[in-house]
């Protein structure tokens, strides 16, 4: 079996579950000792998803990171158990959660391994990975250098950065008179997650100093809510010619096909509909062709930029 065969199993055996069970952990252990090829792991850790789409966009990020470490061997792990079980369950391929992998990792012979977060802010999801996952871990094999790698709005500089680059991309857009709306996860108003929420600040702030329609609100992140994108679109000078949806999150997942582009649903209340019908409803045209299914895991800048961060986490060889 080739090596390209190997690491498909290693990543998606639908042998596996994703647990600690004595006879799953010794099966990826053996799959990943099959695959190793370097000395040194990269695992990218994302939420995860079960909708196709995201998939194809993890495929991207790993061609640009296959292309950017040739000498590291690379993994992925999602987060979310439950978006791992729905996928297996779906298609067969089975991912896994970071904790499983730096077990099997370890066990593998591996003694250098960069965790890259995937994740867009340093909110919840990328402190699970660096306190529930990697700390614990690190008590147990403190021999093992694991190395995390920071999200995409890791700083002031860097959501400055993300929003020049997706400015330049729907530049055309807006020259033309349409406004563009970024969807964000967001974090509930709590001090752990602060930092992680005043990521968005920085981005809405250079968005509004690069153009007055373009507009970036959340789905959970009290005070940019999608209440507050409405009051930004109403107190525009000028109509929009039509609003642009964008999820502002690593794949269009759930979030994106739903949330924000969803059709009508007659058994929910007009405050839960989709972004795109309630904009709809209040007098602005957003049709299915004004939402943009694409993630930021598919801009190849954006790419470059995650690229940046692991490159920065990689231990320094004396």
């Amino acid at each position: 079996m080739n090596k390209q065969n190997n690491l498909f199993l290693a990543l998606h055996s639908d042998s596996l579950m994703s647990d600690f069970s004595e006879e799953g952990v010794s099966t990826l252990i053996a799959l990943t000792k099959i695959d190793k090829q370097h000395s040194e792991a990269l695992l990218l850790v994302t939420f995860g998803s079960t909708y196709p789409g995201p998939h194809q966009t993890y495929a991207r990020i790993s061609k640009a990171y296959r292309k950017a470490f040739p000498d590291r061997d690379i993994y992925w792990a999602f987060t979310s158990k439950i978006c791992i079980k729905r996928w297996a369950k779906k298609t067969g391929q089975q991912y896994h959660t970071p904790d499983f992998w730096l077990e099997a990792l370890t066990e593998a012979g591996y003694r250098k391994i960069v965790v890259q977060s995937l994740h867009i802010i340093p909110g919840q999801e990328y402190l699970l990975v660096r306190d529930t996952y990697i700390k614990p871990f690190l008590e147990r094999y403190p021999e093992v250098s694991v190395r995390l790698g920071e999200p995409l709005l890791s700083s002031e500089e860097e959501s400055k950065r993300v929003a020049h680059i997706l400015h330049d991309h729907f530049a055309d857009l807006l020259h033309k008179g349409h406004a563009v709306a970024f969807m964000g996860h967001g974090n509930a108003n709590n001090a752990d997650y602060e930092a992680g929420n005043r990521s968005y600040h920085y981005v809405q702030d250079e968005f509004a100093r690069l153009n007055d329609r373009l507009f970036l609100s959340t789905v959970e992140y009290p005070g940019m809510l999608f209440s507050d994108l409405l009051a930004n679109l109403s107190a525009l000078s000028r109509h929009p010619e039509a609003v642009h949806l964008v999820p502002l999150m690593s794949v269009a997942g759930d979030h994106a096909c739903n949330d924000m582009a969803g059709d009508y649903d007659p058994n929910e209340p007009d405050e839960e509909q989709s972004w795109k019908v309630q904009l709809t409803q209040n007098g602005y045209t957003c049709q299915d062709e004004h939402c943009h299914l694409i993630g930021l895991g598919d801009f190849e800048e954006l790419q470059k930029l995650w690229i940046e961060h692991t490159w920065q986490a990689l231990p320094v060889s004396l």
